[in-house]
């Protein structure tokens, strides 16, 4: 009987820790040898019928004789019933369809996976049972629809963790039927490896989960008979049955969307920007007009530390925020912030004595030129590098309202980003990177500009509209940003491409192309509102800025392709982003873990996450062994994000994240959260 085995695996940890203390005690003097997994392969129809079936069954039973299995195939389905279900590790339903059990079999088989039993799913096993929401549930998802016939696809492994996954390659390309889905199994179940093309987008294919008290493996791979000759597809079948056995480990939480929850420190804010967690676990947050605050979680309290003055036009006021590398030892803060007593915009930096802000400590590093006649872009993202190095993120300081996609009306000083963006000389429409000194701040090697005569020494990266939210990967230096674009709808002849918005990394100096180009180097055109006509497309490879209003040089560096970019609407190029009726690009961190009790699931150490305010969503975006994005996929979905931004990884290796709430502007909904990881094994 295998009965007491499964019972084992459905105890408490705490339980079986006790026992195990108890068999180390009392050691027997040789420990017998695992007994052999015994598998019940179930492969009955009663819709479509794979004609792949014999197959499948005779590749499983080389499979089981190779690895010393018990296998029993059959097609009955005398054997789900109690006692004599509870004789196999594994029920594998292989290309099954249609309505297959009666409902004393199905309670039998519910009964079966409750006290431990393990069940694996192959291709149409999602194509079983559509009337047992309890099966539905089991496998992860119903089956929708797939493409009309088997052709080749590159499937994406998201998890080379898992053993049914680790031996794949990151891109598996291989023919097969492509199934889709009726939901979207990532709400309750971790995937492994999905179709992400401009045909399927974001498909999930394979995937488990612990089921109520039970293990479930499915794969959607499987419909053709070539695929039963494959090792590396054998493979995952295998591994997937030795898995729902509780044969070998493997993590099935950590994609799943029911395993985040939202803890709230502070809903008592108004229009909070930046939030930034020092050391000492003590969340450190701006609000735009003017207050800097602090929340200690230990205590559930949040004190105002002070208040700076701030001119509030259009997008101005309190907007970015630092605190010092070592800021529990120096008290130091850097701000960025438009000044109430000038037209300009500053980065200062101040000291905090005992909570509180010295106003009179403020050492301005640098003064930005901004105009405040017209509406927008102030930027504000700041961050800083592993060597000490300070970025500061600037917008265009352009009137986005009047002019849907490039803003290059030279009769119009606030209608016309190049005086900005494109210009060489101008410290807006930037990434500036200093490195801070007692005395102000030194030049870095590898800017831009090899000197003044260029363009101005501080800046990194040029060509940006509103670069609104920055951080940076200390390990490798890249500076990721999310930058939020213009507002036309659909490409103009005359004017040049729709809006996008993007997000964008480097770890070299760059142009970004803005106001001449956009998303993978489409160029606006050269078009004169004086005269209504145009002089052709931009040249994004030479890129020439020959406006009145620019002080810079003429000819510009090459533009830079964006990273992701995607319009209203669907994004054709980027489908995992999915449709935007609005959209504003929301750069998260690089996650990294801290080693930390609390850290998210090893599966996220190294993966990027971004949101966008709008659509209120938060993706992740796991990259591969070159560093080239290899998947993207929901984060915590069915977690509600009311307009999520200035996203923050603690020393606690938690996500901190700013709720803004509906409107821009005092919010009753705004505050500042924790995202908490509640997967079992936590």
């Amino acid at each position: 009987m295998r009965a007491p085995r499964r019972m084992v695996r459905a105890m408490s940890p705490r339980l079986v820790a006790a026992l195990a203390v108890l068999l180390v005690a009392c050691p027997s003097e040789e420990e017998p040898p695992p007994e052999p997994l015994k598998v019940l392969v179930f492969s009955q129809t009663q819709g479509f019928r794979h004609l792949s079936i014999p197959t499948a069954v005779a590749a499983m039973e080389r499979v089981a004789e190779v690895q010393g299995w018990e296998l029993q195939a059959t097609e009955s389905t005398e054997l789900f019933r109690d006692g004599l279900l509870d004789e196999f590790d594994v029920v594998a339903f292989v290309l099954t369809t249609g309505d297959v059990l009666t409902d004393d079999q199905q309670r039998a088989f519910e009964n079966y996976i409750r006290t431990g039993g393990g069940y694996v799913g192959v291709h149409s096993a999602s194509d079983t049972e559509y009337d047992w929401g309890w099966y539905g549930d089991l496998v992860g998802a119903y089956f929708r629809d797939h493409l009309p016939l088997p052709v080749e696809r590159t499937v994406t492994v998201a998890d080379r963790a898992h053993p049914a996954s680790a031996h794949l390659p990151e891109r598996w390309t291989r023919t097969d039927e492509w199934y889709a889905f009726q939901t979207d199994p990532r709400e309750h179940a971790h995937v492994l490896m999905s179709l992400q093309d401009g045909v399927m987008g974001d498909h999930p294919l394979a995937w488990c989960q612990d089921y109520q008290g039970g293990r479930s493996f499915y794969t959607a791979l499987g419909h053709t008979e070539a695929s039963w000759a494959e090792d590396a597809f054998l493979t995952h079948v295998q591994e997937g049955v030795r898995w729902a056995a509780g044969r070998v480990e493997g993590d099935c939480e950590a994609a799943r969307s029911d395993v985040f929850e939202k803890q709230v420190l502070d809903a008592d804010v108004t229009s909070p920007m930046k939030l930034e967690v020092a050391d000492d676990g003590r969340v450190w947050f701006i609000e735009r007009f003017g207050a800097l605050k602090v929340h200690d979680p230990l205590t559930g309290d949040t004190t105002v530390v002070g208040e700076v003055p701030v001119a509030t036009d259009f997008e101005d006021g309190l907007i970015g925020f630092l605190l010092d590398r070592d800021f529990v030892a120096t008290g130091v803060v850097y701000v960025y912030y438009s000044a109430a007593e000038a037209v300009e915009n500053r980065l200062s930096r101040f000291e905090v004595l005992d909570d509180r802000l010295d106003l009179d400590s403020e050492q301005v590093l640098l003064t930005i030129p901004t105009q405040r006649d017209s509406c927008c872009h102030t930027g504000g993202g700041m961050a800083w590098d592993d060597d000490g190095l300070l970025y500061l993120a600037t917008g265009d300081n352009s009137n986005p309202h009047r002019i849907l996609y490039a803003p290059i009306d030279a009769g119009s000083r606030v209608d016309d980003a190049r005086r900005t963006s494109a210009n060489t000389r101008d410290l807006r429409g930037k990434i500036l990177r200093v490195a801070p000194t007692a005395a102000g701040y030194d030049i870095p090697p590898d800017n831009l500009f090899a000197g003044p005569e260029d363009g101005a020494p501080e800046i990194y990266v040029m060509g940006t509209r509103n670069p609104f939210t920055l951080s940076v990967d200390g390990p490798t230096g890249t500076v990721y940003w999310g930058e939020v674009g213009p507002d036309a709808f659909e490409d103009d002849d005359d004017l040049g491409p729709r809006g996008y918005d993007e997000f964008n990394r480097t770890n070299v100096a760059a142009n970004m192309g803005w106001p001449l180009c956009i998303a993978d180097n489409q160029p606006y055109q050269a078009y004169d509102y004086a005269t209504e006509t145009t002089a052709g497309a931009f040249d994004c490879a030479a890129p020439v800025n020959d406006s009145e209003h620019s002080t810079g040089a003429t000819d510009l560096p090459p533009a830079t392709p964006a990273w992701l970019w995607y319009p209203y609407g669907v994004a054709v190029d980027h489908p995992e982003l999915g449709t935007s009726l609005g959209r504003m690009a929301v750069m998260g961190p690089r996650y990294r873990s801290t080693g930390a009790f609390a850290d998210l699931p090893a599966y996220y150490d190294g993966a990027v996450f971004i949101a966008d305010w709008m659509n209120e969503w938060i993706k992740v975006v796991k990259l591969d062994e070159d560093g080239e994005v290899l998947d993207i996929h929901p984060f915590a979905s069915a977690v509600p994000m009311l307009k999520p931004m200035g996203i923050d990884v603690g020393p606690d290796g938690r996500l901190y994240f700013i709720e803004f709430g509906t409107l821009w502007g005092p919010n009753d909904e705004a505050q500042i959260v924790r995202l908490e990881y509640r997967g079992p094994a936590r």
